[in-house]
């Protein structure tokens, strides 16, 4: 899967042989002799980095013939927290309308995308200069099977390997012909090849004034943990961006390869662009994409470029837990690469903190936090000086940790406890009793009195001339200062 060989009349085991080997087998079309060679496109290529979101934005214009052709490319990488990565692609081709001056007609549109639930999806819509098929799309959430359909016509389930002759619709019968006139069978694979040619020597630019999200990996942004921003990582960001140039220069080829099919072109172009996606998706996660194709007169040779390990749908970014590491994925955090599984990436000697956060090298991961050196990880989330930790509480300055949980003014400090405002610790040094409960050495309960050898007496029990009255609800009697019954 790392090499593609793309050679007229012989298929191979992948999604381009599948769909444009279809073509040149089951046709047998032939090449069309270009009328004449126009002069080189002008291209204007432009890439930027900004708030998680790279996106590389290419112009072409050619005339061939009484006609100007003018290409638009757009594609970007949305980065999300955690490292996933969500790409889109889009071709527009417009060409003028004779006799209508500087009005353009849109002749083709293509739309690629590989989402973060990993499905692929590519859409290609024909106007100007096309007859027969108007709209293609080819769609795969695994990598391995491929559904689409043909101006609203199911196509037969087919797998990536499958031999191309085997491919119909739905209903069994065969793909719809179409036919594409000679100026726009010329101007588009001239058009996209010369936007991947010039944009892929530019695509690097913008590597070294890439902004960080938050947290570039230095301690003096944490605490709290940050989110991991791969465009913060020059080396991450140079993989992906080679990923983009391959993918530019694939599109382009695929033009080219797709007017060798003849009138089963549309579906041709678009299933080489999905192959194009596939292999772009691979390189961004864990498989390394080597691009090789020669085919009557075309020779490409790129790569290998990745894999840079991003996250995303494992099956699809061919990326396991052990395979996963720089450049894009220097620390993993979890046990599955699949999105959803609440699995991250950090930064070069980083700690997972949080999901999906991360805390900068020195520093020790605590919930949402992240704690210096010489602090404790209290309560799972707060950082607190280690001679100030308390069970599950940090003291301020001046407290003492008492009973191994509660923090205390020393002042207040009794044993194992701490006394409220205005209690006593009494003489055994662990029990705090409110001064009206005190009774010399011990600590009457409320309602209890307090006889003068310091006995506690039991509530309902009268204290006269210092002693407890032994009755249950007796009085002491002021006349004689004795004990005696209630009522007389």
């Amino acid at each position: 899967m790392g090499e593609t060989n793309v050679k007229a009349g012989s298929p191979a085991s992948n999604l381009v042989s599948v769909v444009c080997g279809l073509l040149l087998l089951a046709t047998g079309c032939r090449h069309q002799n270009l009328v004449h060679v126009p002069p080189p496109p002008t291209v204007a290529c432009n890439a930027t980095t900004q708030n998680g979101v790279s996106t590389q934005t290419a112009t072409a214009s050619t005339i061939i013939g009484s006609n100007q052709f003018t290409a638009t490319y757009t594609k970007s990488l949305a980065f999300s927290s955690g490292g996933a990565l969500t790409s889109e692609d889009q071709l527009v081709v417009q060409r003028s309308v004779p006799g209508l001056g500087a009005t353009q007609a849109i002749s083709l549109q293509v739309d690629s995308q590989s989402s973060s639930s990993g499905v692929l999806q590519v859409s290609a819509t024909f106007g100007t200069g096309f007859q027969g098929v108007k709209q293609i799309t080819l769609t795969s959430g695994d990598g391995a099977t491929v559904q689409g359909t043909v101006d609203g016509a199911a196509l037969a389930p087919f797998p990536i390997q499958a031999d191309p002759k085997s491919v119909k619709l739905a209903n069994g019968s065969a793909i719809p012909a179409m036919t594409v006139d000679s100026d726009t069978q010329q101007a588009l694979p001239l058009l996209v090849q010369a936007i991947g040619a010039k944009c892929a020597k530019t695509t690097g630019t913008s590597a070294s004034a890439v902004p960080s999200l938050g947290g570039s990996g230095s301690p003096n942004e944490d605490p709290p943990a940050h989110f991991y921003n791969p465009y913060s990582s020059v080396p991450c960001l140079t993989c992906l961006l080679g990923c983009e140039s391959v993918d530019t220069v694939c599109w382009g080829t695929s033009a080219v390869l797709a007017s060798f099919c003849g009138p089963l072109y549309g579906i041709c172009l678009a299933g080489e662009l999905g192959y194009c996606e596939y292999k772009d998706v691979g390189c961004y996660g864990g498989t390394p994409w080597t691009y090789s194709v020669s085919a009557s007169g075309i020779s490409v040779n790129l790569g290998p470029v990745g894999p840079c390990h991003m996250l995303g749908p494992s099956e699809l970014r061919g990326a396991t837990p052990s395979s996963m590491g720089p450049p894009c994925c220097p620390t993993f955090c979890g046990t599955s690469t699949a999105l959803n599984s609440g699995s991250f990436c950090c930064g070069t000697g980083e700690s997972c903190a949080a999901p999906p956060l991360c805390c900068s090298a020195g520093l020790t991961a605590c919930g949402g936090n992240c704690c210096p050196s010489g602090q404790t990880c209290i309560g799972n989330n707060t950082c607190c000086p280690s001679g100030s930790a308390c069970g599950s509480n940090c003291c301020a300055a001046g407290q003492a940790c008492v009973g191994g949980n509660t923090c205390c003014d020393p002042s207040n400090s009794c044993g194992s406890n701490c006394c409220s405002a205005g209690q006593t610790c009494m003489q055994d040094g662990i029990t705090c009793c409110a001064p009206a409960n005190v009774c010399s050495r011990n600590c009457c309960a409320p309602g209890e009195g307090c006889a003068s050898n310091g006995t506690c007496c039991p509530v309902g029990h009268a204290v006269c001339n210092g002693l407890c009255c032994p009755n249950l609800n007796s009085a002491c009697d002021p006349a004689t200062n004795s004990c005696s019954c209630a009522g007389g």
